[in-house]
């Protein structure tokens, strides 16, 4: 199974320097999302041979052009590769409106069942994706309404040891009762306890998406013990009043957000295109007091 986050798009405002506008592939086991649509994402999914039809839900993040002009192509996209599957759309307030403008005005149509969800942007909630899958949502401060996510990944599952099979003579259908943590309890009267026999194995996953905000300490309950946790870095350090009027952060307050909240490794990205390439990040990274990933196109991040 595979648990990984690619970035597609790691540039803020529009296309620059080489990178792209925002958005993000992630995969959990076998279900796959994308977070953020901005321009060229398709481009991307091309470049890092990602299958648009495996994309099950998208999770929008604001309406702000760099991470929305790329969806209505994608929607569209979908007639060609003879999308069948339903699609769900998340975000704020405005996406479907946006959506359905295009659509009526481009004459487009979808042969898939497209459900779109707004979110109310001024709280937190949670959605559920199954039994394994859930995304919390809460409130990020930027210009309009912005939303960030957390995505969870958690299942258990026992595992027989193949000595105990044949130490026990254990059938298939004594198998199936000791997977499903039930102990064993055979007609002679001999009890067999599953954890004699098996071991509990236990998948965690967690990440957090956070584009674009001001500096907020408020968010540090939703994200708080991520695995990994992608925070815009617009500008680096010695901006940050530039920062505060844009409403977004530098690189030292992303990470202060990370130490406080406890995160495995801060994810950079969302950079200005003031910056021709990203060396003063990979050097400034260095000196900052957690695990720091320069976040980069094609960039995938096991889990």
């Amino acid at each position: 199974m595979k648990y990984s986050v690619t970035l597609l798009g790691t540039s803020s405002a529009m296309p620059s320097r080489g990178r792209f506008p925002s958005s993000q592939f992630i995969q959990l086991s076998d279900w796959c999302g994308l977070i953020d649509c901005g321009e060229g994402s398709q481009i991307q999914m091309n470049k890092y041979q990602i299958r648009r039809n495996k994309i099950k839900h998208i999770f929008i993040s604001h309406l702000h052009g760099d991470h929305v002009f790329g969806l209505p192509g994608l929607l569209g996209s979908y007639n060609h590769f003879n999308r069948k599957e339903q699609l769900i759309i998340y975000g704020p307030a405005g996406v479907k409106k946006m959506i359905d403008t295009i659509a009526e005005v481009s004459g487009a149509h979808y042969n898939y069942n497209l459900e779109i969800v707004e979110l109310d942007h001024s709280q937190a909630g949670t959605i559920i994706i199954d039994d394994n899958i859930s995304i919390i949502h809460f409130p990020l401060k930027h210009r309009i309404p912005t939303i960030g996510y957390r995505f969870n990944y958690y299942e258990e599952s026992i595992n027989i040891r193949k000595s105990s099979i044949e130490e026990y003579g254990l059938s298939i259908e004594e198998i199936k009762s000791i997977k499903s943590g039930i102990n064993l309890v055979r007609p002679g009267g001999e009890e067999i306890e599953w954890k004699t026999v098996a071991d509990k194995k236990v998948i965690s996953k967690s990440y957090s998406y956070c584009s674009d905000t001001i500096y907020d300490t408020s968010i540090i309950k939703h994200i708080e013990g991520v695995d990994y946790l992608y925070h815009e870095t617009t500008y680096l350090d010695g901006m940050e009043q530039e920062a505060s009027d844009r409403m977004h952060a530098t690189l030292g307050q992303a990470a202060d957000i990370a130490v406080k909240a406890g995160v495995g490794a801060l994810i950079t990205g969302h950079y200005s295109s003031r910056y021709a390439n990203l060396d003063a990040f990979d050097e400034a990274s260095k000196e900052l007091p957690l695990s720091v990933i320069v976040g980069k196109e094609g960039l995938i991040i096991d889990l």
